[in-house]
């Protein structure tokens, strides 16, 4: 565990009020980040959120040293986002489904001036790699979500999702197979 988080954590536990805050402002962006690229709505991320920081604030007292923070926070808000998929019992897709018509994606690579087509164009292709990860199964979006855009390690990712390395591995090469076959036409 990081020295600060450690400190911050001890201090909490001992009702610094201060500590937390400021553990808090060290987490919440890459937290928000990670809920809302699981459940695709902005303002139940930061609901979610919120009961997050909430489980953490009234859990610090059985927090074990032992453990990353970082590990523990996000085991947590991984948890959550599954109670709150679970509770919303989203509409799946059919991974065989084509995602999109061919007419409609084209792979365009930026340059140094990007006129406003080209940045269209780039936040369009964005926009359908983020719906197709949205569609992955929870199991494999949390995986991609935490390797690519959370950029932890496969064995935080291991510690987080409570399952051995190679599964981890295993997921998330699946998940990629999925994504590259929705995918191929865009990119």
């Amino acid at each position: 565990m990081q020295t600060s988080d450690w400190e911050l954590v001890s201090r909490a536990q001992k009702g610094d009020l201060d500590a937390f805050t400021l553990i808090v402002n060290q987490y919440k962006v890459r937290l928000l980040g990670y809920i809302f690229r699981m459940i695709n709505s902005r303002e139940d991320a930061e609901d979610v959120l919120q009961e997050v920081f909430l489980r953490v604030y009234n859990s610090l007292s059985r927090y074990s040293p032992q453990y990353q923070f970082s590990t523990w926070i996000y085991r947590i808000t991984q948890n959550l986002c599954i109670d709150y998929l679970r509770r919303r019992k989203l509409a799946t897709f059919s991974v065989d489904e084509k995602f999109g018509a061919e007419e409609d994606l084209s792979l365009e690579l930026p340059d140094e001036s990007m006129c406003p087509e080209k940045i269209f164009e780039s936040q369009e292709i964005k926009r359908q790699i983020e719906e197709a990860i949205y569609g992955l199964p929870v199991k494999y979006r949390a995986v991609i979500i935490l390797r690519h855009v959370q950029d932890l390690s496969y064995e935080e990712i291991s510690e987080i999702m409570d399952m051995p390395v190679n599964t981890v591995k295993t997921h998330i090469f699946r998940a990629r197979r999925i994504l590259r076959r929705q995918l191929q036409d865009a990119i």
